[in-house]
């Protein structure tokens, strides 16, 4: 009998912790600021803690390779990519992730906080033109994307033109939650997504040959 309840209490707190939310903090001033909480436990996304350089040791020369370096995911480049361009690249994929594989994972995110403002400059009048209305096409087709698929409580988007100044600036400041239940069975839903169009993709190719 004791070991029944010991089993019970150890599922009642595992069911509690997946019952914890998972919190994103995004900010973006010229680079992106990227923290991930969960309970008492913090992790930086971006920019990425400098790890202390060893001091290089010198060997004879023997002929081996130098090792290669590790290729960044597409997510990554987005990240370090300063300046606008780059939020608007991440503003693009997320817009397409929430329409697509992770439109379930999306529908449980509840948005606390979106705070974004864009100021479209360049000196010639006609350029400035041309960039700001790529610029609120790109934002309203991502967001619109976003908002519709998520739970979102409060939120302020400004872009405005700017014909005086030569560079353009964006600031964001963007909270959600998600609970960890949630965001498991999203992931694992949107993995076998991948998965099954992968399969359906291979037996398109087996029967065309």
């Amino acid at each position: 009998m004791i070991a029944v309840w010991i089993v019970a209490g150890i599922l009642l707190a595992l069911f509690l912790l997946l019952l914890c939310p998972v919190t994103i903090v995004v900010g973006f001033q010229k680079e992106f600021t990227i923290k991930i909480r969960y309970l008492f436990f913090t992790y930086q996304v971006a920019p990425p803690k400098e790890k202390p350089k060893k001091e290089a040791k010198e060997f004879p020369e023997s002929g081996k390779k130098e090792p290669e370096e590790h290729k960044k995911s597409k997510f990554q480049e987005i990240l370090e990519e300063k300046g606008i361009s780059g939020l608007l690249k991440l503003l693009r994929q997320v817009g397409e992730v929430a329409t697509r594989t992770a439109r379930r994972l999306f529908s449980h995110l509840v948005v606390t906080r979106l705070h974004l403002e864009i100021l479209v400059a360049d000196e010639d009048a006609a350029q400035a033109a041309v960039n700001y209305g790529y610029v609120c096409g790109i934002v309203c087709t991502a967001l619109s994307a976003f908002l519709h698929n998520c739970i979102c409580k409060r939120y302020h988007v400004q872009i405005t033109p700017d014909f005086d100044q030569k560079e353009s600036s964006a600031v964001l400041d963007f909270q959600a939650h998600i609970r960890l239940l949630f965001l498991i069975s999203g992931v694992l839903g949107a993995l076998v997504h991948l998965v099954q169009l992968q399969k359906e993709g291979g037996q398109a190719v087996q029967s065309t040959s």
